[in-house]
């Protein structure tokens, strides 16, 4: 990594099997993709600015195909801002970047970042003179970052499972996943050994984006032991495969 990278935030892309990686090196921004399987180095992309990034949080999107990164910037002995920044995760490459300041010069230290399932992002943090009050802020994350973009149907050719959260997960689970045509699916989870512990869906659907939990209990009710598990999305004869971790 050459110089000390400190630590802030990670998400895991178990699509991808990829964890990226957020923090500040020297004083500069950095956001790593690493393959979980062998810890090689995917991408890596740096946020060089004349001043200087404090923390680095990240989050996937509920698609898995975005990640944004959100951080506390600070440009004067005494005042910050938040810049936030939206990642290809595939390429590693730029969609945008926004610097979010306020009209009456506070400080903004963000030191968290979100994503639901609607795909408005949502920064927590800090916005004060003093730092005192806690601030909430919300932004889209389509093209430039102010309005969002539904998913457009016309683009999937096949089912696609999207973001799972949280993930590993102890209590409950949500499970994106989209539908690229109408017609009938099965969404259920299986063990490593190829045998199904839950159906978690089944019948006739629109094309669509849609979100499922599951509580980690078998078809009995029973609570299922720890570990991984696999996601199988049929419909129209086309399958998509996602993993998810179980931890008590």
């Amino acid at each position: 990594l050459g110089k000390p990278l400190e630590f802030n935030d990670c998400a895991l892309d178990t699509i991808r099997n990829l964890l990226y990686v957020s923090g500040v090196e020297d004083v500069s921004g950095k956001v790593m993709a690493v393959n979980i399987t062998n810890g090689d180095t995917v991408w890596t992309r740096t946020y060089a600015d004349p001043d200087t990034m404090l923390n680095l949080s990240c989050h996937l999107d509920a698609s898995g195909d975005y990640l944004y990164a959100a951080g506390n910037e600070q440009f004067s002995h005494d005042s910050s801002r938040c810049m936030t920044i939206k990642y290809d995760v595939v390429s590693g490459d730029t969609v945008w970047s926004k610097c979010i300041t306020t009209d009456n010069a506070c400080n903004i230290s963000v030191f968290c970042c979100e994503v639901d399932q609607n795909n408005d992002l949502y920064l927590s943090g800090w916005a004060s003179d003093s730092l005192n009050h806690m601030t909430v802020i919300k932004l889209g994350t389509g093209p430039t970052g102010v309005k969002g973009n539904p998913i457009d149907n016309s683009k999937i050719s096949k089912p696609r499972l999207g973001h799972s959260f949280p993930n590993p997960f102890h209590g409950k689970i949500s499970i994106n996943y989209q539908l690229a045509s109408s017609g009938y699916f099965k969404l259920a989870v299986y063990n490593v050994a190829g045998q199904m512990v839950r159906l978690l869906d089944e019948g006739f659907r629109e094309a669509g984006s849609y979100n499922i939990n599951w509580d980690g209990r078998n078809q009995k009710g029973e609570m299922a032991v720890n570990g991984a598990y696999l996601l199988r999305l049929c419909s129209n004869e086309q399958n998509a495969l996602g993993k998810i971790i179980l931890i008590r």
